[in-house]
């Protein structure tokens, strides 16, 4: 069993119940503190190729959300796609909290729902066939039946080729750029119709390119 995630007191509790039935079993649990940004010192934080082998050598990834949600709710809580869909590419089970927003996925046949996360997990393992069965559907699911490409390709054709070193067409407006140095990551605000003066305000080393927040007036 995997699990790859910030660490929050909710986090924390939920997998401290997780120990009566899994403390016999093989459990990797991978904590981290997104307090500030990460890199490559920090150990066991995986990235790339060396995440996609650690998925692929697990047959349980548990999500667990960052809290109880609204109301103590989990069910409140969003899918998470990006995180879910590279375990099932990777051949991993995914065991997560109730979420909304799976479609087109379904729970029982690509991935498992549930709110009791330690007798599901114990169950699987103790399924060899079934932990196969849920793990070549949703491989499949996400890498043929519905690849990201499919949801991506429209999106990226609808928006405009820009001519390159053109500035922003009219349609858009910059409004936020950001950018990472000395470990945190700092706003800066442009001013209406600009971009110039911002990027010059940024100090010339120590600094990754900015990245833009475009929204549509």
């Amino acid at each position: 069993m995997l699990f790859l995630g910030g660490l929050t007191d909710y986090r924390a509790a939920t997998l401290a119940t997780l120990a009566p039935q899994l403390w016999e079993r093989r459990a990797d649990l991978r904590l981290f503190d997104f307090s500030r940004p990460v890199d490559g010192a920090i150990e066991s934080l995986v990235f790339g190729a060396a995440k996609y082998d650690l998925l692929a050598s697990s047959k349980i990834l548990v999500n667990i959300h960052r809290d109880a949600g609204d109301s103590g709710d989990a069910a409140n809580h969003y899918f998470e796609w990006a995180r879910l869909i590279e375990a099932m590419a990777n051949g991993c089970v995914v065991v997560t909290e109730p979420a909304t927003g799976c479609a087109p996925l379904q729970s029982g046949t690509h991935f498992i729902e549930t709110t009791d996360l330690a007798t599901t997990i114990a169950e699987l393992l103790d399924d060899p066939d079934r932990c196969a069965e849920i793990s070549a559907a949703g491989s499949i699911a996400v890498l043929e039946e519905h690849p990201l490409v499919d949801s991506l390709a429209p999106i990226l054709e609808s928006i405009p080729a820009a001519e390159p070193g053109s500035e922003p067409g009219a349609e858009w407006q910059l409004t936020t750029f950001r950018y990472r140095t000395c470990g945190a990551v700092v706003p800066l605000e442009a001013a209406p119709g600009t971009t110039d003066s911002v990027a010059a305000r940024l100090p010339s080393n120590n600094r990754l390119p900015p990245t833009c927040v475009l929204r549509a007036p």
